[in-house]
């Protein structure tokens, strides 16, 4: 036999995959893989995915060939684990989920069967992973549903080929790939994604803030309908159970259908406590959905008894405010109109506060859906209560009720009520949430309180990397000179001309936390130009500064004239608080321009160094430190690339 060729099939794992596997088991999450593929195949893509490791203790083979052997199988190895509990310290009992489980096809048919279900369960979910090789559909669907059945969690399905459409259906939650395997997957599924990797976002970002969202929309619906209704319960008591309702029938129908409506679709839309940056970089934030932390009877019973105290605070202030009372006019002020008005008005207050309170993500349609509903309210029982005409008013039954809105809103009756109802329900939930955050602080509140850290930290930086540059572009421009020696040229006019020297003085007057200056010092003048070293100035200097102040390499030089024009106190600080510059004559190197009022747009030098209403030629002398080479700059070439920056 001769061999002609070969031919090899290349079916790499996506990107990802590994990674994502990694921090789905970290929260968690158990992992099965159910394929098609031979067993050495199998074993291949579970190290590849880091499924298998070389750290796990045991991994256990199914393999048996008919009933009876695949039930021995799976009974020794059910001793073994029990085994290993035994003798396992109890700090190591957390590690006893170190196993994984490889069965094939013909294995797993046997496995499935009434007679050894219930032990290839126990000893699968004791297992890190499980591998199922050389299966079928068909056996794909009954894995998901022997374990859907029995264990009574939450179970998700992916695939990207036609043979997973069964095992996708089956399970709670079904993601299609879709990719070269065509689109059947993607179409029966729940949510289709283009690659592996994504499904960790729509686990760890969405699927969270999904849960996150849907338990505060169900916290803040039963309570804000308990508050609602009960108050008519109370009101029962004192109406002889007649019937008679507490709130006006249009303000009835419309509370959950305008009022409350909107806000909770919002928070139920987009809050949220942490950005998806944060979600993924903490995935134990993932952790409490598992358990149902965030809703459950607890949190439900929390709900009910504060809207059963919601409701009795709404009822009882504005009854006890308003018996026997008298309007400034000496009117019984006892009436049922002008008391459900309060009520009502309260408790729309009352459950919008609420929800600000609960809001943890502002976006524009949070402020749009909450401020929205408040002037919706407002306009709508000015128009029903007070612009309404008279007929219009005796055909929807409100005549009983016409005019309230005026005659609640110049009673301080009535804003007493609010007042007090708005401190009694809201100081305790703001006492709550500063508890809550201070003494038994959640774990996603904790990274919330750490992600505000690194929102303002990075400020700061940023802030400070700002200033850092402008000082930096400062010191490294050493000179403005025009001049026909050779080198290469080492400053820039529109750093020179466009810096807001006010905000760098000031930054740098207040870091300065040493002087050497003595009062008696002469100033140390120069060609018509004041030299002042920063690092000498007193610590808590205020000295003006304006565009009209330079500086460079830590010294600012400023124009005689700007001292005699100055006020007392910066000329005092100019006169008085000055030493000999440190660098000697011979260390200087000095390079002089001249120039008049005319040629002042086609130079780069300062507006401010030219004399207004003067032709004459002027001379500037400029110093600089430490420069060795200057360069004829091009006016031309240097007035194109001017541009503004910010201070």
């Amino acid at each position: 036999m001769i061999l002609l060729g070969a031919t090899a099939i290349e079916d790499k794992l996506q990107e990802g995959v590994p990674d994502t596997i990694a921090k789905l088991t970290s929260v968690n999450i158990k992992i099965w893989v159910l394929t098609g593929d031979k067993m050495e195949t199998a074993i291949n893509i579970g190290y590849s995915c880091k499924l298998l490791t070389e750290k796990f203790k045991k991994v256990f083979l199914i393999n048996g060939k008919d009933d009876l052997e695949v039930e021995t199988q799976l009974n020794n190895t059910k001793i073994q684990m029990d085994q290993f509990k035994i003798a396992a310290d109890k700090e190591n009992l957390r590690e006893i989920n170190g196993y994984a489980l490889l069965i094939n096809g013909d294995s797993l048919a046997y496995a499935l069967k009434p007679t050894c279900e219930k032990i290839f369960l126990e000893i699968s979910c004791q297992c890190k992973s499980v591998i199922c090789c050389r299966v079928t559909p068909l056996q794909k669907a009954q894995v998901v549903e022997v374990v859907k059945r029995n264990k009574g969690i939450i179970t998700l399905a992916i695939g990207d080929g036609a043979n997973d459409v069964s095992m996708i259906k089956t399970a709670h939650i079904g993601v299609g790939i879709s990719g070269y395997e065509g689109n059947q997957a993607a179409l029966a599924s729940d949510y289709s994604i283009g690659q592996f990797r994504y499904l960790e976002r729509l686990l760890l970002v969405h699927g969270r803030w999904s849960y996150y969202r849907m338990s505060k929309f169900l916290r803040y619906f039963f309570y804000k309908n308990f508050a609602f209704t009960l108050a008519n319960f109370w009101f029962s008591f004192f109406s002889a159970y007649s019937a008679q309702a507490v709130y006006d029938a249009i303000l009835l129908a419309a509370y959950n259908t305008f009022f409350t409506q909107f806000p909770v679709l919002a928070m139920g839309a987009f809050d949220q406590d942490v950005n998806d940056e944060y979600s993924l970089a903490y995935p134990k934030m993932y952790i409490p959905g598992q358990y149902n932390l965030f809703y459950n009877i607890r949190m439900f019973m929390y709900s009910l008894l504060y809207g059963v105290v919601s409701s009795l605070v709404l009822f009882l202030i504005p009854y006890g405010v308003f018996y026997h009372a008298i309007d400034h006019h000496g009117r019984d002020m006892n009436d049922l109109v002008l008391f459900e008005f309060t009520v009502f008005t309260a408790l729309i207050i009352v459950v919008t506060g609420q929800i600000m309170f609960d809001t943890t993500y502002w976006t524009i349609f949070h402020h749009l859906s909450i401020w929205g509903s408040l002037l919706l309210y407002l306009l709508m029982v000015v128009y029903y209560y007070e612009i309404l005409s008279v007929d219009a008013a005796i055909t929807t039954d409100s005549l009983t009720s016409y005019g309230v809105v005026s005659r609640a809103f110049s009673t301080p009756h009535f804003w007493l009520s609010i007042f007090m109802i708005s401190i009694v329900l809201f100081i305790p939930v703001i006492a709550n949430h500063f508890l809550c955050f201070t003494l038994h602080p959640s774990y996603s509140n904790k990274v919330r309180i750490w992600a505000k850290i690194q929102q303002v930290s990075s400020k700061s930086y940023e802030m400070l990397s700002k200033y850092e540059e402008i000082i930096s572009a400062l010191k490294s421009c050493y000179t403005l000179a025009f001049s026909k020696v050779n080198g290469d040229s080492i400053f820039k006019g529109k750093i020179f001309k466009n810096i807001n020297f006010s905000n760098l003085l000031n930054l740098i007057f207040k870091t300065n936390t040493s002087s050497t200056l003595a009062a008696n010092d002469e100033p140390h003048i120069k060609e018509n130009v004041l030299h002042v070293p920063l690092s000498d100035l007193a610590p808590k200097t205020t000295l003006e500064a304006n565009d009209e102040n330079l500086i460079k390499e830590n010294v600012l030089y400023a124009p005689l004239s700007d001292v005699s024009e100055a006020p007392k106190t910066t000329q005092s600080i100019l006169q008085s608080q000055i030493l000999p510059t440190t660098s000697t004559e011979s260390n200087l190197m000095e390079s002089e321009i001249s120039f008049t009022d005319e040629t002042i747009e086609k130079t780069i030098v300062p507006e401010e160094f030219i004399r207004p209403n003067s032709a004459r030629p002027t001379t500037a002398r400029f110093y600089g430190r430490n420069f060795r080479r200057v360069q004829q700059v091009d006016l031309n070439q240097e007035n194109k690339d001017l541009e503004r920056i910010e201070a």
